[in-house]
């Protein structure tokens, strides 16, 4: 019995991991994490899942405009068909990464 709990153990921890899929160069899957994002049903570049509390693997900041997206997490959302990349929002526990926001000053990655 104590095996079969051992490796149940085993095979479960080796599907989980604590590593952030985004580089240290904030891109993920190739792709840069800041810019115009643009927010689809299905086939998005990156399914993202929202949070108000302390674990997470990017904080954004919403941006009022498309200009001067320099910085890792300034997110400015569009509906038109000139956008860096798309999101999927999701509820379940199949996503990318976790997203935070806020109106301050401190915003990126971790």
């Amino acid at each position: 019995m104590r095996k079969l709990l051992f490796l149940f153990l085993v095979v479960c921890c080796s599907f989980t991991s604590s590593e952030t899929p985004i580089k240290s160069d904030c891109t993920c899957k190739g792709k840069k994490l800041y810019g115009r994002v643009k927010v689809v049903k299905s086939d998005a570049d990156f399914v993202i899942k929202e949070t108000t509390g302390n674990f997470y693997n990017i904080i954004v900041k919403k941006k009022d405009s498309p200009i001067y997206l320099e910085n890792c997490g300034e997110w400015y959302f569009t509906d038109d068909n000139f956008y860096d990349f798309t999101v999927q929002f999701t509820d379940g526990n199949l996503y990318d990464f976790i997203v935070k926001y806020t109106s301050g000053n401190f915003y990126g990655i971790k």
